[in-house]
């Protein structure tokens, strides 16, 4: 009996034995577990203040040259912005659309509406020009998008918002693009499509139909150059070559040459 007793005492201790060896070996394992991740976080703080270092010594150097940063007394100042054309008053984008098509608009007599007619000719001239111009820059560069109804059309007098509908900027921008690749073959037929669209314009907003001579002058071959309103002659002029220009006033009238050569 009592051998029996130690017997299982010893065994029971033997047990003990390898549940605390156990517990240690696990003990063990959880240490070196965690231990790594402590390891790994202590780069990532070397590396904040190591970045932080940085943004302070670059900002003490840019507190310390401030010669750089500033631009040098003799670069020439920014030109002034460009003011808005005063003869137009609050008659500007859809404002002003609406009252070239004779719709009523607050604070806008007939008086005065008919009176901004010429100017209004020249702006929206310049609006068809910019939109037809933009076509045809993305159709050299076979990149198409949706193009804007506004501009800001430069004047004599400042620039002037401009609102046309959407359907015939989309028309005009379309025949800039089409003109990128337009051939002698249906260069008419282009030219005769996008007259037709200036001249609902023109039409609409009550003033002389320039479609066809808008037309010839911006529907060329690719190759050649637009002619633009107010920058190149009038469209039945033929500019002289630049060789053949001379800063000298010619003189045309018989009776001037005769008294030259007396």
């Amino acid at each position: 009996m009592d051998t029996v007793l130690l017997f299982f005492i010893l065994t029971l201790l033997a047990v003990v034995v390898v549940l605390l060896l156990a517990v240690v070996d696990h003990v063990r394992v959880l240490q070196s577990a965690v231990a790594p991740e402590e390891t790994e976080q202590d780069p990532q703080g070397s590396e904040q203040g190591s970045a932080e270092a940085t943004e302070e010594s670059e900002t003490s150097a840019s507190a310390q040259a401030p010669a750089e940063t500033n631009p040098p007394e003799s670069a020439e100042a920014a030109p002034p912005a460009e003011p808005p054309d005063a003869h137009f008053g609050s008659l500007v984008g859809k404002r002003l659309w609406d009252a070239m098509t004779g719709k009523p608009v607050p604070g806008a007599e007939p008086e005065f509406v008919a009176s901004l007619k010429g100017r209004y000719q020249l702006v929206l001239t310049k609006h068809i020009q910019q939109l037809f111009m933009e076509g045809a820059e993305h159709g050299r560069a076979n990149h198409s998008k949706v193009p804007s109804n506004r501009a800001k059309v430069s004047g004599v007098d400042g620039f002037v918002p401009s609102w046309i509908p959407q359907q015939h900027a989309d028309s005009i921008y379309q025949a800039g693009f089409d003109s990128a690749s337009v051939t002698e073959k249906n260069l008419e037929d282009l030219r005769g499509r996008f007259a037709e669209v200036c001249d609902t314009l023109f039409n609409r907003t009550e003033l002389e139909p320039r479609g066809q001579t808008l037309a010839r002058r911006l529907v060329v071959l690719p190759g050649e150059v637009p002619l633009l309103e107010g920058v190149a002659p009038a469209a039945d002029e033929v500019p002289a070559p630049a060789e053949s220009m001379s800063l000298e006033v010619p003189l045309t009238a018989p009776a001037e040459r005769e008294a030259v050569a007396a």
